[in-house]
C-alpha cells in the first residue's frame, strides 16, 4: 500500500523511537510567566546602585510637610520680628524582607549531574538548574513589580509592626 494510504497505526514505533524538535537552544525554556512591561525595571535603572543599596537600622528621612509661612506686607522704616519657622518632620520605617527559593533535593542532583550516560544525556533536553533560576528570577520581578501597585494593608506593613529602634508612636 502507497505510504499516502498506510494507516497511522503502521507507524507507532517510529513515532515512539523519533525524539523530538525542540526549537530554543538546549538549555532554554521560554519565559511565559514574566510580566510584559515592568515598572521596577525603569525605577531601577534610572537611580545610580550606591543610592539604592543603603543600610542603617531602619529607613529614615525628613520631609517637608507644611509650610509656615513669613509672608507678610510691610511699610518703609517698619521694624521687623524675624520668624525661624521649623517644617521638618522626620519619619522613620523598618526594613522589608523579601525572599524567592531555589531548592534542590539530593535526587534531582543526583538525576541531573554531569556524570551521566551519552544516552541519559541525550534525555535531559533542559537543564534543572536554568529552569529553577529562572523561576527564581521571574518570582522576584513579578513579586516586586506586584508590591509596587499592592492594595495597602496597614495590618500587614511596616507602619503596622513596632520596630525595634523606635517603639510605636516615635518614629515620627
Amino acid at each position: 500500500m502507497p505510504a499516502g494510504g498506510s494507516a497511522l497505526s503502521a507507524f507507532i514505533d517510529f513515532f515512539r523511537t523519533t525524539g523530538p524538535l525542540i526549537f530554543t537552544r538546549v538549555d532554554d525554556v521560554v519565559n511565559e510567566a514574566t510580566l510584559r512591561t515592568y515598572i521596577l525595571s525603569r525605577i531601577l535603572n534610572s537611580s545610580d546602585m550606591l543610592e539604592m543599596i543603603q543600610g542603617g537600622e531602619t529607613i529614615r528621612d525628613d520631609i517637608f510637610l507644611e509650610e509656615v509661612s513669613s509672608y507678610e506686607h510691610y511699610h518703609p522704616n517698619d521694624e521687623f520680628d524675624y520668624e525661624n519657622p521649623q517644617v521638618v518632620t522626620q519619619w522613620s520605617v523598618p526594613w522589608r524582607f523579601s525572599k524567592v527559593d531555589l531548592v534542590f533535593t539530593d535526587h534531582e542532583i543526583g538525576l541531573n549531574s554531569g556524570d551521566l550516560n551519552a544516552g541519559a544525556m541525550f534525555h535531559q533536553f533542559k537543564r534543572l538548574k536554568r529552569i529553577k533560576e529562572q523561576n527564581m528570577w521571574t518570582s522576584l520581578c513579578n513579586g516586586m513589580e506586584n508590591d509596587l501597585f499592592a492594595q495597602p494593608n496597614n495590618a500587614s506593613m511596616e507602619a503596622g509592626r513596632e520596630s525595634p529602634v523606635f517603639p510605636r508612636g516615635l518614629h515620627q
